[in-house]
C-alpha cells in the first residue's frame, strides 16, 4: 500500500510540475514550489527587449526579479502579481544579467527558481555610407551603401515617412549595397539592421535624401488635392500622375495609418470625384500589377471645412511641453528645428520649473502662472484652485485645444479647454517615435479646429529618462525625436501658410537626474524656455520661470492674466545682469551651504574636520550650483558668496581654518576647497541666466597671517613657526616691502592704528603682535596690483559687484580710486553704529554703497529684543546725511554676529515681522543663508553652521512673497521712504514711486491693535494688502485708514495691485492675557528659580528668571503666550539644575502652580 501511495504522489507531483508549479502536502499544509522555467539557462541576444517564460498553473501568481548580481544583492527590476507565464522587459544595455521567478498565493510563496543568465551583447550596428545624409539626388535610381560585419544578412528599409509606415523598400540582402528604383521625386528616409540566424540587431541611424528630377515624370505622383490643403467645398477632385494604361488602387482614410478605410477603389483612370463631409482626410495611390498593389505613392492629407466655417486664421499660440527634457542635454543633442526656433525667440536655456518638480504640479503652474502653494494641484484628478490661461482665453471668445500624450496624466488641468484629447497614453504603445505620433494627431486637431491657443505634451523624453537615465544615448535620441516631431509641426504650418502667424512656445515641465526627478536640485528644476515667432527678436531673458508662460501668452493674445498668476511675462524680463538698488542679496558662506563635490573637501593638512565649525566643512561652488533653483524660488536677485581667493588653510597655531575666505594666500587663484576656475565661471554663468547677480568679497586690506610676529621684523615665518601649509603669500604679494607690519590694532579709535595696523584675524589675545598682514595701499605698486586683481576677477568670472571687506581700515582715497578703477558696484564694510559717522566716512572715501550697521543694530534691538520703534525712527531720520540711502545694504544678522533667532529666543513671529520690515525698507536687503531654515547659532563659529535643510518652510514662503512684492512694486524697491506713524510698538511708513504708493504698518506688540492712520491719498482710495489681497481698506473723508493688526503682524497696503494673492478671510485674532507660573520651592539663600520652555518668550536654551514672593513661591509672568495655547516648561535652580519631573504643561492665560523636586 505504501509503495502505491508513493507512486501516486509522484505522479501528482510530475503532473503539477508540468503545469508550472506543484503543491506538496506536508502535514496537511500546501507548500508552493517554484515554476518550471521555459527560457533557456543562457539567453544570448543583441536585443535589449526580451521575453522571459515559464510554465503556469491556475490560482497562483508569479514574481520575477532581475539583477546584475547573481546573488541578487541589488534588484534591477521586479515584477509582481503576474498571472501569465511570461514577462517582456527592456534591459538597460549590454551586459550579463540574472533572473529568477517564484510562485505566490496570498501570503504563501515558493522558493526561487534556479538563477538563469541573460547575456546582452554590444550590438553591431551598420554604418550608413552613401548617399550622404540630406543629399540631393537627380535620379530615381539610387544605390544605397553601408558597412558592417562579414557573413551576415541586412534588412534595408526605405520610406517616405520617418516613422517607416508602409516602407516602399523592405528587403533582406547579403551585400553591403543595394540599388533601388523610386516611384517619384521627394524626400526619402532609409535605415539598415543586421538579421542573422534569428538574431535581430538594432537599426542604424536614420538618414534621408531628396530626389529632385527635372523633366522625368514620376511613375506615381499625387497632384490634387494638394498636401495640407484646406477645402471649403465637399466635392473633391482627386488626380495624380501615373503611367498609360495602368490600373490603380485608391485609398482614402481618416487615419494616417489607413487602419480604417473610407474608400478602397480599383481604378483604370488617374482621377476621380468624391463627395465628402467635413473632416481631416489622408489619401494615397498604388500601381496595380497582376492584381497586386505595388509602388505606393506618398501619403497626402487635406481638410474639408463645414460651409459656415470661415477660412480665416488669426494669431495662434501653440505650447509644446517636451516632458522631462534637461536643457544641458538638449544643447548637446542634434535638434535643428529647436535651434532654428531659438534664432528668433525670447529664450533661456536655464529656465526654472516649480517645486516639487513633477509633471502634474509643473503643468498646473504652466497653465495658471501660479505657484504650487496657490494652485494646490499635486496629481491627476486633483481640484485645481486657480484659473487657467485656457479659461481666460475662452472668456475672450478664443477656441482652445489640448493634447495630453500621457493619456490623462494631467487630468483636471483641461478645465476650460474647447477640444481635449487625453485618451491615449503614447508611452504604452512601445514606439520610440511616439512623440511624432502625438504631433501628427495635434496637427489634425489644429487643422480641423483652428484653435487660437493649443497645448501639446510630448511624453517620450521623460519616459526614456526613467528607463535609461539622463546621461544615456537613448535619452539624447529621444530629445532628437521630439525635435523631429516639432519639425513636422513647423513644416505643416509652413505648408498651411500659417507659420508666420503662429507663436511656438517650447518648454519642459522638469528636468531629470539619473532616472528620477522631483527634487529641488538644479538637474530636476532646470528647463528650456523658448517663445518663437515672427516679429520676436532674439533675446535671452534672465530669470525665466515656468510660471512666466501664462502671462506671456496673455500678452501675446492681449488678454488678462489668470486670477492667481504670479509669473512675469517674458517680455518684461531683463536681459542684463546689473547689480543695483532694486536687488535683494542672499549671503552665502560657501563652505557652509552645500557640498556638491566631496573630492575637494580634504587636502590632508587637518583643515577639514566635519562637525568642528572652526574648520572646513565641505561646501563648494558645485553645491551652490546644485541649489540655484532653491535660491531662485526664494526670490532673491543676487548672491554674495565667500571670497574666491586661495586662502591660508590654517592659522598659525592650527586652531582654525580659513574656510571663510578672509585670509588670502594667492589673490589670483581660486580656493581649491571650493572648486576650480571653470566651476566658478559656471556658477556665475548659470546664476546670471537665472536672473541672479553674483557678488563676492574684495579683500584689499590684508593677506593671511604670514609675517613673523616680532615688532619691526620683516621676514616670513619658517616651517617650525606655523601650522599653515603656506609660508608666505603667492607672488607678487610675497614682497616684504608691501606690508606695514606694525602689529595688530590695540586702540580702535586711533586713526593711525585703524589704517596701518593689522586686524587680529585669528589672534584673540590682547598685547600679542601679529594678525592679518596689513597691505600698504599707499605704495603705488601695491595699489595698482590690487586694482589688477579685482579687474581680473570681474572680467574672468563675471562678477556683478564686490563687497569691500574691512573698508574702514584702508585710506579714504584708496576706496575712492578702487571704486573708480574696478567700475562695478562695491559696498563697504565699515563698522560704525552712528549714521552721521558712517555718512561722513562714505563722503570721505566714496564707494557705490555701504553696509548699514546703524540700522542693523536698531532692527535687532526693536524686533529681537522688543525695544521701542524710536530706535529705528531715529536712525532713518538721518538718511538725509547719506550720499544715497537707497544704496545702503541692510540686514539684521551676518557672519560676524549672533543669529537673529538666537537673540530673539527662537521666536519665528519676531523673525517674520523683522523680515517684513527688512524687505520693505529703503536700501538693498541682505539675507543671511539659513535664516529661512531656522539657523539660530550664537557667536562665531556657531552663527556659521551648516545649512540644515532646503525645505519650503513658512519663513521661506514669507520671504518669497515679500521678494515678489519688492520686484513687482517699484514703490517698495526704488521709492523714497517717509514715516507716517510711530508708537513704542507700532510703526508705519510709506514708499512712493510715480503714482504708486505702498504703506507698511508693523505691530511689534503681543496685543491686537486697531489704528487710524493719516495717509496722503484722496478720500475713497482703496488700498489692498499685498500679503492677502482679500484684506482691503478705504481712505475715509478725514484722510485716514483704519487698520486692524494681530500681534506681531505686518501689512503692506498698496493703491496699485498687480496680482491676486488671496488668502481668504483673516483667521480669528488671538487674545493675550497674563500667563502665570508659580513654583513652590525653597531654593535656599542666594539661589533663584528660572523657567525654560518651548513657546516664546520661553526657550529651552536660556532660562528666564522668576520673582521670589512670600511663602517661597517663585512667580514668572508673561502676556506673550496666546490664550488657550498649550506649552511645556520646566523650572531650574540658577538656570543650571533641572527639576527631575517630566515637562510641565500649561495653557496661555492661566495660572499654573507646580511643586517640583530637584
Amino acid at each position: 500500500m505504501e509503495k502505491w501511495l508513493a507512486i501516486a504522489v509522484s505522479l501528482v507531483c510530475v503532473a503539477a510540475s508540468i503545469s508550472g508549479s506543484f503543491y506538496l502536502m506536508s502535514k496537511g499544509k500546501v507548500t508552493l514550489s517554484p515554476p518550471y522555467v521555459l527560457t533557456p539557462d543562457l539567453l544570448e541576444t543583441e536585443n535589449e527587449q526580451i521575453t522571459l517564460s515559464w510554465a503556469i498553473m491556475e490560482g497562483v501568481k508569479y514574481r520575477v526579479q532581475i539583477s546584475q548580481d547573481q546573488n541578487f544583492s541589488a534588484i534591477l527590476m521586479e515584477f509582481e502579481d503576474l498571472e501569465t507565464g511570461n514577462v517582456s522587459l527592456h534591459l538597460p544595455g549590454p551586459g550579463t544579467y540574472y533572473w529568477r521567478v517564484r510562485t505566490e498565493k496570498g501570503k504563501d510563496f515558493s522558493s526561487w527558481s534556479d538563477v538563469r543568465r541573460i547575456v546582452v551583447y554590444e550590438p553591431v550596428i551598420p554604418t550608413l555610407q552613401s548617399p550622404e545624409n540630406s543629399a540631393e539626388i537627380r535620379s530615381l535610381t539610387v544605390t544605397l551603401g553601408w558597412s558592417g560585419p562579414q557573413n551576415v544578412s541586412f534588412r534595408v528599409q526605405v520610406a517616405t515617412s520617418i516613422l517607416f509606415q508602409n516602407p516602399i523598400v523592405d528587403n533582406l540582402v547579403n551585400t553591403f549595397s543595394m540599388q533601388i528604383s523610386l516611384p517619384s521625386p521627394g524626400t526619402y528616409y532609409w535605415r539598415v539592421r543586421i538579421e542573422n540566424a534569428g538574431r535581430i540587431g538594432k537599426w542604424s541611424s536614420i538618414w534621408n535624401f531628396r530626389v529632385a528630377v527635372e523633366n522625368i515624370p514620376p511613375t506615381l505622383f499625387l497632384l490634387l488635392p494638394e498636401n495640407g490643403s484646406i477645402l471649403t467645398e465637399n466635392t473633391i477632385f482627386f488626380t495624380w500622375v501615373g503611367e498609360n494604361d495602368a490600373s490603380y488602387l485608391f485609398q482614402l482614410s481618416g487615419l494616417d495609418d489607413f487602419s480604417v478605410l473610407i474608400e478602397n477603389l480599383l481604378l483604370a483612370e488617374n482621377s476621380l470625384i468624391l463627395q465628402l463631409s467635413p473632416g481631416v482626410y489622408f489619401w494615397r495611390v498604388a500601381r496595380v500589377v497582376e492584381n497586386v498593389a505595388r509602388e505606393w505613392s506618398a501619403i497626402w492629407t487635406f481638410t474639408v471645412l463645414a460651409e459656415n466655417v470661415q477660412l480665416q486664421f488669426g494669431k495662434h499660440v501653440i505650447i509644446i511641453t517636451i516632458d522631462g527634457c534637461r536643457p544641458d542635454i538638449l544643447l548637446e543633442a542634434n535638434t535643428p528645428y529647436i535651434d532654428m526656433l531659438a534664432e528668433n525667440a525670447l529664450y533661456n536655456w536655464l529656465g526654472v520649473t516649480v517645486y516639487p518638480s513633477t509633471t502634474p504640479v509643473a503643468h498646473a503652474s504652466l497653465f495658471t502662472g501660479a505657484y504650487p502653494e496657490d494652485h494646490c494641484y499635486e496629481t491627476s484628478g486633483d481640484t485645481l484652485e486657480a484659473e487657467t490661461i485656457f479659461e481666460v482665453a475662452e472668456s475672450y471668445g478664443y477656441r482652445t485645444a489640448l493634447l495630453d500624450g500621457k493619456g490623462g496624466r494631467i487630468a483636471g488641468l483641461e478645465r476650460g479647454v474647447t477640444w481635449v484629447k487625453n485618451d491615449v497614453d503614447y508611452r504604452a504603445i512601445g514606439d520610440p517615435y511616439a512623440d511624432i505620433r502625438v504631433m501628427e494627431n495635434a496637427i489634425k486637431i489644429f487643422i480641423q479646429h483652428k484653435p487660437t491657443l493649443m497645448f501639446v505634451l510630448l511624453p517620450m523624453v521623460d519616459s526614456t529618462g526613467h528607463s535609461y537615465g539622463h546621461e544615456s544615448q537613448q535619452y539624447r535620441q529621444a530629445i532628437e525625436r521630439a525635435d523631429a516631431a516639432i519639425g513636422i509641426l513647423v513644416e505643416n504650418l509652413k505648408n498651411l501658410g500659417l507659420y508666420e502667424n503662429t507663436i511656438l512656445i517650447i518648454v519642459s515641465d522638469h528636468g531629470m537626474t539619473g532616472t528620477n526627478h522631483g527634487s529641488i536640485e538644479l538637474g530636476d528644476m532646470a528647463i528650456p524656455i523658448i517663445v518663437s515667432g515672427s516679429g520676436i527678436e532674439k533675446r535671452k531673458v534672465l530669470g525665466a520661470e515656468i510660471v512666466d508662460i501664462a502671462p506671456t501668452v496673455a500678452d501675446l493674445l492681449r488678454i488678462r492674466k489668470p486670477n492667481k498668476c504670479r509669473g512675469i511675462s517674458l517680455f518684461e524680463r531683463r536681459s542684463d545682469n546689473i547689480f543695483d538698488e532694486s536687488d535683494v542679496i542672499y549671503q552665502i558662506m560657501t563652505d557652509r551651504f552645500a557640498n556638491g563635490d566631496p573630492s575637494n573637501d580634504n587636502f590632508g593638512y587637518g583643515e577639514y574636520r566635519p562637525g568642528n565649525l572652526f574648520f572646513y566643512q565641505g561646501g563648494d561652488w558645485q553645491g551652490i550650483i546644485d541649489k540655484l533653483a532653491y535660491i531662485k524660488h526664494l526670490g532673491v536677485t543676487a548672491i554674495w558668496i565667500s571670497s574666491v581667493h586661495w586662502n591660508q588653510w590654517l592659522d598659525v597655531p592650527g586652531n582654525s581654518a580659513g574656510y571663510h575666505g578672509y585670509w588670502p594666500y594667492d589673490f589670483y587663484k581660486p580656493e581649491p576647497h571650493f572648486g576650480d576656475l571653470e566651476k566658478l565661471k559656471e556658477l556665475v554663468r548659470k546664476a546670471s541666466d537665472m536672473g541672479i547677480a553674483v557678488v563676492t568679497e574684495a579683500i584689499p586690506n590684508h593677506t593671511g597671517d604670514f609675517l613673523y610676529d616680532a615688532p619691526g621684523t620683516r621676514r616670513w615665518r619658517n616651517r617650525d613657526e606655523t601650522r599653515s601649509p603656506e609660508l608666505k603669500p603667492a607672488p607678487p604679494f610675497d614682497n616684504l616691502q608691501w606690508y606695514h607690519n606694525y602689529g595688530h590694532i590695540e586702540d580702535w579709535d586711533n586713526p593711525f592704528q585703524r589704517i596701518y595696523h593689522d586686524l587680529r584675524g585669528n589672534i584673540r589675545q590682547p598685547n600679542v603682535w601679529g594678525g592679518l598682514d596689513d597691505l600698504a595701499q599707499e605704495i603705488p605698486e601695491v595699489k595698482l596690483e590690487l586694482f589688477k586683481v579685482y579687474n581680473y576677477w570681474k572680467n574672468e568670472a563675471g562678477f556683478a559687484a564686490f563687497r569691500f571687506d574691512a573698508s574702514k581700515h584702508v585710506p579714504d582715497n584708496f576706496r575712492r580710486e578702487f571704486q573708480e578703477n574696478v567700475g562695478i558696484p562695491c559696498f563697504g564694510e565699515s563698522w560704525y553704529g552712528d549714521p552721521s559717522v558712517l555718512a561722513q566716512h562714505w563722503k570721505d572715501g566714496p564707494l557705490w554703497g555701504f553696509q548699514d550697521f546703524p540700522l542693523m543694530f536698531a532692527a535687532r534691538d526693536v524686533f529681537a529684543s522688543e525695544q521701542s520703534f524710536d530706535r529705528i525712527s531715529s536712525i532713518l531720520a538721518q538718511d538725509i546725511n547719506y550720499p544715497n540711502p537707497s544704496r545702503l545694504v541692510i540686514s539684521f544678522e551676518s557672519h560676524d554676529i549672533e543669529r537673529f533667532l538666537y537673540v530673539a529666543g527662537g521666536d519665528n513671529q519676531r523673525l517674520k515681522l523683522a523680515l517684513t520690515f527688512l524687505l520693505t525698507c529703503r536700501g538693498v536687503p541682505s539675507l543671511f543663508y539659513g535664516t529661512e531654515q531656522g539657523l539660530s547659532g550664537g557667536a562665531d563659529p556657531n552663527n556659521r553652521g551648516m545649512m540644515p535643510s532646503f525645505n519650503m518652510t513658512p519663513i521661506y514662503l514669507h520671504i518669497k512673497r515679500l521678494n515678489e512684492i519688492r520686484q513687482r512694486y517699484p514703490a517698495i524697491s526704488r521709492g523714497p521712504q517717509y514715516e507716517l506713524y510711530k508708537e513704542t510698538s507700532v510703526y508705519a511708513y510709506r514708499r512712493v514711486y510715480q503714482n504708486e504708493q505702498a504703506i507698511v504698518i508693523l505691530n511689534n506688540s503681543w496685543s491686537n491693535r486697531t489704528l487710524s492712520i493719516s495717509v496722503p491719498l484722496p478720500p475713497g482710495t482703496e488700498l489692498v494688502n499685498l500679503l492677502n489681497t482679500d484684506d482691503k481698506v478705504t481712505v475715509g473723508s478725514d484722510g485716514k485708514i483704519t487698520v486692524s493688526l494681530s500681534a506681531k503682524e505686518g501689512k503692506i497696503y498698496s493703491n496699485v495691485v498687480r496680482e491676486n494673492y488671496s488668502r481668504g478671510a483673516p483667521p480669528p485674532q488671538p487674545t493675550y492675557s497674563t500667563t502665570t507660573i508659580r513654583v513652590h520651592y525653597d531654593v535656599g539663600w542666594g539661589n533663584s528659580i528660572y523657567i525654560r520652555g518651548d513657546t516664546p518668550p520661553l526657550s529651552w536654551s536660556v532660562g528666564l528668571p522668576a520673582t521670589w514672593t512670600e511663602g517661597n513661591i517663585w512667580v514668572w509672568e508673561t502676556n506673550q503666550i496666546p490664550d488657550g495655547q498649550r506649552f511645556e516648561f520646566k523650572p531650574l535652580i540658577n538656570d543650571e539644575r533641572w527639576s527631575i519631573e517630566a515637562n510641565y504643561v500649561g495653557y496661555g492665560g492661566q495660572t499654573i502652580d507646580v511643586f517640583p523636586t530637584f
